[in-house]
């Protein structure tokens, strides 16, 4: 895909954007995300720590959020509509975006066919639009699972923001098949995975 670069300057002369993105995030049972603890096959330690985020962690950052005046995009995992109702309710409590994060973060799009990725994408944007009563328009495919077509699907399904690529620091936009997509490129050094296992900060 051809990348064109479409920054020029912060608005009112700004030196730094800083864009707060919540992932909000559910796995299928068995097939776990990030471990605290890797060496433990614990049904405990592990699943624990990753749902200490949704238990305790989000109404926190709500909280802090909120206080400052900030404004945050939660990508949320579709499957949190019905596995974590009261937390997604949350989200739209605080008037935070709801940008689309897939299906649930054991299923990722690598590995299907363009109409297999199209179904995902689909299934993921739905499910989020009935609940949130708004279509998400930001979109952060789940373990950076991405393949050669999800910016065009993304785009045809109506997605304008793509939080996927980490190539840059500054927006910038994609072609594809079914025209631009703004991509918002993707932090790695300040990724909660990386703070806190690899960095251990």
């Amino acid at each position: 895909k051809k990348q064109l670069f479409v920054f020029d300057a912060w608005p009112q002369g700004k030196k730094v954007c800083v864009v707060p993105v919540v992932n909000v995030e559910v796995f299928q049972e068995g097939k776990g995300g990030p471990a605290i603890q890797p060496h433990l096959e614990s049904i405990i330690a592990n699943p624990g720590w990753r749902d200490y985020g949704n238990r305790a962690g989000c109404a926190r950052l709500i909280r802090v959020f909120n206080e400052l005046g900030i404004p945050v995009t939660a990508v949320v995992n579709s499957d949190v509509v019905k596995r974590e109702p009261a937390v997604f309710q949350s989200l739209l409590d605080a008037k935070w975006e709801i940008g689309a994060h897939g299906v649930n973060n054991s299923q990722g799009l690598a590995n299907l066919s363009p109409a297999e990725e199209a179904q995902a994408i689909e299934e993921s944007l739905s499910t989020l639009e009935k609940a949130a009563g708004v279509r998400p328009t930001t979109w952060l495919t789940p373990g950076f699972s991405v393949t050669s077509e999800t910016p065009s699907l993304l785009k045809k399904a109506g997605v304008n923001c793509l939080l996927d690529f980490t190539n840059d620091d500054v927006p910038y936009s994609l072609v594809t098949d079914n025209g631009p997509i703004t991509c918002l490129p993707y932090s790695l050094e300040t990724n909660d995975i990386s703070l806190c296992l690899t960095a251990k900060h």
